[in-house]
């Protein structure tokens, strides 16, 4: 799918030793941040929650078999704008002669654990792409804003399973393979940053969940979210305290982002011929909203910043135009 020029896919190792390459600073692990060497970005912060059902081998009793089971999936989603002042004043007939002004990096960092709270893998998958118009732009004409030399990067995770799961929970963090290590603290003490220790405190509650009342975190959102968390606690006599999952059913319950996100998603998680037919989405419970999402935008390299709430269409606009670009290129 990634054959030709205007889609590449780079590699783990590409990010750690590739240096330099077509204006992007891919270099060490710890200084992947390519949106610095602009005078203006903005970093968009989103979590999103899904389900599928997946074969997951059984190995407590040692039987060697899979079975089927609902998997809950957490992603955080971050994405990244950069753009200098020069480039920006330029009019449109000189920048689709000449470049694309906006530069983005979308990254989508997901885990994954079944009914009884256990993590069984994490993915990290990173677009790059050039824009020409903005989200409000796309926003009063939909469809202007194309996803123009568009790459895709995976980055896997060193570790899978149980290991993962004590890696999270036990040890606050999770390495990437090349040795680069993000701290996710779900107590707010330590961590890298805000946003990836709430990524852990999403994580923490939905094992929880999952684990007290073998049903999926995401699917009790979706599903008649006003009074579930009322109807779980009055058929197990257990005080419900999930802050994170009544905040969700409160503001984004049984909101659907299948149009959305759900082509993206699924072909992150290769479900691409479940999306072409709308009639099998039972596959798949979500997407859904988990949180507000929050925008950090930066001026003269970063010199100023200012923070403020915005529309998940930051986000979500660009999923879309990267699925559908998609789309086509796998249809080649």
């Amino acid at each position: 799918m990634f054959s030709d020029e205007n889609i590449s896919t780079y590699s783990e190792k590409n990010i750690y030793e590739e240096g330099r390459k077509d204006g992007i600073l891919h270099g060490d692990a710890n200084s992947y941040e390519p949106w610095k060497n602009y005078q203006n970005y903005s970093a968009y912060y989103g979590f999103i929650g899904h389900t599928i059902n997946e074969r997951v081998k059984l190995t407590e009793l040692d039987m060697g078999i899979d079975i089927k089971t609902c998997v809950t999936c957490i992603t955080l989603n971050i994405k990244n704008e950069a753009y200098n002042d020069d480039d920006k004043k330029k009019d449109s007939y000189e920048r689709r002669k000449e470049k694309y002004y906006l530069h983005n990096w979308l990254q989508s960092f997901s885990i994954f654990m079944n009914n009884r709270g256990e993590i069984i893998r994490g993915t990290m998958d990173i677009f790059t792409y050039d824009c020409e118009y903005t989200i409000t732009e796309d926003y009063q004409t939909p469809g202007r804003r194309i996803p123009h030399n568009l790459r895709k990067i995976n980055v896997p995770l060193a570790k899978t399973g149980k290991e993962l799961h004590d890696e999270i929970f036990l040890d606050k963090k999770i390495t990437l393979k090349g040795n680069k290590v993000i701290h996710m603290d779900y107590e707010g003490e330590k961590g890298d940053g805000f946003f990836y220790n709430k990524f852990a405190a999403f994580l923490v509650e939905a094992s929880k969940f999952n684990r007290i009342l073998d049903f999926s975190y995401v699917f009790a959102i979706k599903n008649q979210p006003d009074d579930y968390l009322k109807k779980l606690q009055n058929y197990t006599n257990l005080a419900i305290n999930f802050p994170l999952l009544e905040n969700a059913i409160e503001k984004w319950g049984g909101l659907s982002l299948f149009k959305k996100y759900f082509g993206f998603f699924s072909y992150l998680q290769n479900l691409i011929g479940v999306v072409e037919d709308f009639q099998e989405s039972e596959y798949i419970r979500g997407p859904v909203q988990l949180d507000k999402i929050v925008c950090i935008r930066s001026k003269d390299y970063g010199k100023t910043k200012t923070m403020s709430e915005d529309q998940l269409g930051n986000i979500t606009i660009d999923t879309n135009a990267i699925y559908e670009q998609l789309k086509k290129k796998n249809k080649k």
